[in-house]
């Protein structure tokens, strides 16, 4: 993200395509300036839809519940591509009483039906997010929505910590 600043104290300037991963790239700038907000999780979030959910649905979504537009940071679309959402500089709106301080990355699909679950395209994406978010916010976590305090969901329908310890999920 161009100008921010994370829990390393380093300055560096990346592009959504740069956390698009093999699947291509992902477009233009994701944040314009640094954050003024600190950063302590990573919240993973699913669609609860089909794979094939855009990021325009989900902002059609929350603009009907009310939100000031799409309430996660970053989508992962099934060919892997990360999309912009929400600027980071703003605080997302996805999880109640968590939203100030963490950035939030929702992963078109739903796991909790196995004929909408993520593809490895986003598996893998989602590794290389991760990875990227370690870089600027080390000493942060990285969490499943509903390993949230007070969270009464599936989301994403996967144990996140254990997708991240799969055979090559780490590059190793």
């Amino acid at each position: 993200m161009r100008g921010e600043r994370g829990g390393s104290g380093r300055r560096a300037r990346t592009r959504a395509r740069d956390l698009a991963g093999p699947a291509g790239p992902g477009g233009g700038d994701v944040s314009d300036g640094p954050l003024s907000r600190p950063i302590d999780r990573l919240v993973i979030h699913h669609s609860a839809s089909p794979t094939s959910t855009t990021l325009e649905q989900i902002d059609r979504w929350h603009r009907d519940r009310g939100f000031d537009g799409i309430g996660y940071h970053h989508l992962i679309r099934a060919d892997g591509r990360v999309l912009p959402g929400r600027d980071l500089s703003r605080p997302g709106a996805h999880a109640a009483g968590h939203n100030a301080h963490s950035i939030a990355i929702c992963v078109a699909g739903d796991n909790t039906r196995p004929e909408h679950a993520w593809t490895a395209a986003q598996k893998q994406a989602l590794v290389v997010y991760v990875r990227w978010f370690r870089i600027f916010f080390p000493s942060a976590a990285v969490v499943g929505h509903r390993d949230l305090p007070g969270a009464a969901t599936t989301c994403p329908g996967v144990d996140v910590r254990e997708l991240l310890r799969e055979p090559g999920a780490t590059g190793e």
